[in-house]
């Protein structure tokens, strides 16, 4: 699964192998950090990727991560497609601020608009 923590997108592990975890219960490790259910809502962890396994685990493990912002994922998906701010806003017809200020979003812009930046990343971002 990946975790987006300060503004970074990060692997992330529910496991029982960890020196935090305590008699059997999962812990969430990122990048060789435990972080325990507080502190996933302490530091603001927002869930970017993972399968309904995933997902179970951690509501079954009392973790509650915040749904990844649009923003965010529209980040996501940027660069997985290996595109900067500047080479997607040429796509789109926008400038490269347009695209920083639509990654900053929590919620999406227009439809319209959300439209424009799927055809250009050739994925959707609902």
């Amino acid at each position: 699964m990946k975790v987006w923590i300060n503004g970074k997108l990060r692997r992330a592990e529910l496991t029982t192998e960890h020196a935090a975890s305590s008699y059997g219960r999962p812990v969430l490790v990122i990048e060789g950090e435990a972080f325990s259910p507080l502190d996933v809502v302490a530091n603001g962890l927002c869930l970017a990727v993972a399968s309904k396994a995933e997902r179970e685990a951690l509501a079954a493990a009392g973790y509650r991560l915040a749904p990844e912002p649009w923003g965010l994922r529209l980040r996501r998906v940027r660069l997985s497609a290996r595109l900067t701010q500047a080479e997607l806003a040429a796509r789109c017809g926008l400038s490269q601020s347009e695209i920083a200020r639509l990654e900053s979003r929590l919620h999406p812009p227009s439809a319209r608009m959300v439209t424009r930046l799927e055809s250009a990343l050739g994925k959707t971002l609902s």
